[in-house]
């Protein structure tokens, strides 16, 4: 598949409808969908592991990957040493990927901004990368992100810079410190996630990185 045909797959994705199409389209480019990533020049991993590597412990409990896809999260993670892993994505076809590669010790079909089948506390970390976002995941998906962290571990996650002002993360984030259910420890400089692909598909980024209360 050429640059230019598999780009088509990302202005799909982030035009989709509904949740529906939007699972539907995920299921249809699970397969292909490392590989086209690679060819993105896709950042957001590397991106984690830096920041896993300097605010997680490997031995400090089980960790979420929320948006999971076809784990290359996960498999970022397993390098590193977590080897309590569990992922949540809304689509299965990602999901069958994703437990291939044999990284996870659980994996479940759920939705961002819907309730998580997990009790509270559950997590030592949550990470979420290129995921929330306009069309997949909406600024009340931290409310639950936060509930299942316990208190003292962190959330790190990716937000792109006009997600952040425009679509109501900013605002839910000062809420939830405000409420002292997290508070910041670090964000990122601004960086674009996807190096070669077009404007109109990716923006610049940033990681942050939350602890629980």
């Amino acid at each position: 598949m050429n640059q230019e045909s598999s780009q088509n797959w990302l202005h799909k994705v982030y035009g989709a409808s509904d949740a529906t199409e939007l699972k539907q389209l995920y299921d249809n480019w699970a397969e292909d969908y490392d590989s086209d990533l690679q060819t993105y020049g896709y950042r957001y991993p590397a991106v984690l592991a830096g920041l896993a590597g300097r605010h997680l412990d490997p031995e400090g409990g089980p960790v979420l990957d929320a948006g999971a896809g076809t784990g290359l999260i996960g498999e970022m993670l397993a390098i590193l040493g977590f080897s309590e892993l569990v992922g949540i994505d809304m689509s299965d076809g990602m999901l069958a990927v994703a437990q291939r590669k044999g990284v996870y010790s659980r994996l479940d079909n759920m939705t961002l901004g819907e309730h998580l089948d997990f009790a509270d506390s559950s997590f030592a970390a949550v990470v979420s990368t290129g995921v929330l976002t306009v069309g997949h995941a909406p600024a009340e998906s931290m409310d639950e992100l936060v509930r299942v962290t316990r208190p003292g571990g962190h959330l790190i996650f990716s937000l792109t810079v006009q997600t952040y002002e425009q679509d109501g993360f900013k605002q839910k984030l000062e809420a939830l410190e405000a409420a002292g259910r997290c508070q910041p420890l670090a964000v990122t400089s601004d960086f674009v996630g996807l190096v070669a692909v077009d404007d109109e598909v990716t923006h610049p980024a940033r990681f942050f990185v939350y602890r629980a209360l």
